[in-house]
Parts: structure tokens; C-alpha cells; sequence
């Protein structure tokens, strides 16, 4: 009897019948399942999830059309101007020295676009023009119109005695639609000039009045500048 109960305390235990020895097959597949990683979550069928691009705005088309014409300046009134900045010509004997201006001289002006019989075809009032250049030889004048984006430069030339008066309007680009009216006016206009056409500019002012016709030569060209921006620059 005791030889019998010492052998089955020799007999080897039965493979899983001891939960420490390692675990049930059952508990074995579960871990393996959840070591498998979960499925990437896509988007639902038939939704973009690309987001739509915004169509890019047209480039500045760095082009102008430039009609420009040369006159003998009124180099009286326009010296006057420049002496006395614009304010009344000094009675003699002088009382007192005029103050010179501590601002940038600024010129309102009328301009006319006209042709040779002088009839009036397009023209801008009370637009100013301001000084950016003031030397013994010459004065430059410049101004921007907005409204019909178009750069007037009006430059004093005393050495010379000339008025050069020049009109550079930005060209819109080539595949853009149509501008506002009052900006193609100023591009219709320009467009029509002809040689023997007008361009006429008025100051009234204290010290004299000063009325300048400019004869065109020629007609408006299109001029594309070298490494320049377009308008707006210099205004």
C-alpha cells in the first residue's frame, strides 16, 4: 500500500492540468487576438476629403499705355510758382520775406484730353500733382488718379524751357475681364489719340495762372518697364 501511494506521488502531472505552469489554450488565442492592432478607420465612401483650391488671382500685367507730348513752358508763371510756392507775387518794396513752405509743393491741376479742334473728350479736374524733384533746371510733378488708374508726370524743364507732360495708364492683364467704365474711358481715350490731338493742363493759383497745350507727335504707345513693379509706385 505505501509503495502504491508513493508511486502516483511520482507520476509526472498531465500537461494543463496545472493553471501555474502556464495558461489555458483558450486565454492564450484570446491574448493573441489582441495583439492584432485595430483597422484604420477610413473616410465614408464618396466623401473628398482633398480640399478644393482656390483658383489663383490674376498677376499685375506690368504694362501701361503712355501718350506724352512736348510744349514751350510758360516759364514765367511756372518760375513764380516755384519762387513763391504758390502764393501771391511779392509787391515791392517787400515788407517782409516770404516763408518758404515746410510741406511738399502740391499742384491742383485740370487736365484735358482733346482733340485738334480742341473739343474736349475726356477730362480730370482738381487732380494734384506733387513736387518731387525741385532744381535750378527743372520741377517734376507727379500725381495718380485712382479712379481711372492713370499716373500724370508734368515736368518743368527751365533749362530747356520745355513742358513735358506724359500719361501712363496700367493696362489690365490680357485675360481679365472687362474694368470699370470710368477706367476704360481713360483707356479708350488714350487709345484714340492721334497726332495733332491735345493734352492741355490749367493751375490757377495766386501767383499766376498757368495754361499749357501739349501737341501730340504721336499716338499712345504700350510701354512694358524694365524690372519695374506695376502702378501704384509712384504716386
Amino acid at each position: 500500500m505505501s509503495k502504491a501511494r508513493d508511486k502516483r506521488q511520482q507520476t509526472p502531472d498531465t500537461p494543463g492540468t496545472d493553471t501555474a505552469t502556464g495558461p489555458e489554450p483558450a486565454a492564450a488565442a484570446a491574448d493573441q487576438e489582441t495583439a492584432v492592432p485595430a483597422e484604420v478607420k477610413q473616410p465614408p465612401a464618396g466623401r473628398d476629403t482633398v480640399k478644393p483650391q482656390t483658383p489663383a488671382k490674376s498677376a499685375p500685367s506690368n504694362r501701361w499705355l503712355v501718350a506724352q507730348a512736348t510744349a514751350t513752358l510758360e516759364s514765367v508763371a511756372a518760375q513764380n510758382y516755384v519762387c513763391y510756392s504758390g502764393g501771391p507775387v511779392p509787391r515791392y518794396p517787400v515788407q517782409s520775406a516770404a516763408t518758404p513752405r515746410s510741406d511738399p509743393a502740391v499742384l491742383c491741376v485740370e487736365l484735358r484730353l482733346c482733340d485738334a479742334q480742341a473739343q474736349i473728350r475726356l477730362a480730370i479736374l482738381d487732380q494734384q500733382l506733387t513736387n518731387r524733384e525741385s532744381t535750378a533746371q527743372q520741377s517734376v510733378w507727379i500725381g495718380y488718379n485712382n479712379t481711372r488708374q492713370v499716373q500724370i508726370v508734368w515736368i518743368w524743364d527751365f533749362y530747356r524751357i520745355q513742358s513735358h507732360l506724359a500719361l501712363r495708364a496700367a493696362l489690365p492683364p490680357v485675360d481679365s475681364p472687362a474694368g470699370a467704365t470710368t477706367r476704360q474711358a481713360m483707356l479708350d481715350t488714350l487709345r484714340a489719340l492721334a497726332p495733332g490731338d491735345l493734352m492741355c493742363i490749367d493751375v490757377q493759383s495766386p501767383c499766376g495762372a498757368i495754361h499749357q497745350q501739349h501737341t501730340l507727335a504721336q499716338a499712345a504707345v504700350e510701354w512694358t518697364p524694365a524690372n519695374q513693379p506695376p502702378v501704384g509706385g509712384d504716386r
